[in-house]
């Protein structure tokens, strides 16, 4: 498949949806006084799956074992700041106002970085005159095109694996102990009482610079692990 792309600056992809973000730009989102979502989804996990099965290979690495009663889990863990109306950095322009150090899902956009998901051009929110043939070559016979592009696309996939042990810390730091079955994630909101408890005495949690930070939230649904 080949896909050309030329941005329009409609804005769209920086409206409307929760943007993922790694550790690192989670911390720099909050020290910039913008608010981040903790969100957790679990996987039922009853047995474990051949390391040929590719998609629970994926999985597996970005997530951590738990338990929901009797049944084994593997829970995932993403940070993600609520874009809602628009992006606090989007400009009246539509120009980006940290665009030298935007996160990586802002970097690597229209490409999916996920492996699980194909590149869709009618699912991304671009117009249809951002994806004409004759504009930037963005995909060709399957594989994304510029040695930049892919060492992005890689660098995401790699911060989302080595995230996962600091993510499942930050999770026990804040005390949350229920979580959605995939794809069914609820949120509450949990701010400044968590920076107290993190303050008076889980200085030694690793992401705690993270989590003593305002403005967080973390995920509340049915099932204990």
């Amino acid at each position: 498949m080949d896909i050309d792309f030329r941005c329009t600056e409609c804005g769209d992809c920086c409206r409307g949806f929760r943007l993922p973000l790694s550790i690192e730009e989670a911390l720099s989102w909050l020290h910039d006084g913008n608010p981040v979502e903790v969100l957790c989804e679990a996987i039922p996990w009853v047995d474990e799956p051949p390391l040929t099965n590719f998609v629970a290979t994926f999985k597996r690495e970005r997530s951590f074992s738990g338990m929901s009663g009797a049944l084994p889990i593997r829970v995932i863990v993403t940070l993600a700041a609520p874009l809602g109306s628009g992006c606090p950095n989007l400009s009246t322009d539509n120009q980006c106002k940290i665009y030298e150090r935007r996160p990586r899902t802002c970097r690597t956009y229209p490409a999916e970085a996920s492996r699980l998901i194909e590149l869709v051009p009618q699912s991304r929110r671009c117009p249809p005159e951002a994806w004409q043939p004759g504009g930037q070559p963005l995909m060709r016979q399957g594989t994304y095109v510029g040695s930049k592009l892919i060492a992005l696309v890689q660098d995401k996939l790699t911060q989302s694996v080595n995230d996962a042990p600091l993510l499942s810390s930050l999770r026990q730091a804040l005390g949350v102990h229920r979580t959605a079955l995939s794809n069914e994630v609820a949120l509450g909101q949990y701010g400044a009482k968590c920076a107290r408890r993190l303050e008076s005495g889980l200085t030694h949690c690793p992401i705690w610079p993270f989590a003593r930070l305002s403005g967080c939230t973390k995920g509340l649904t049915a099932d204990t692990f």
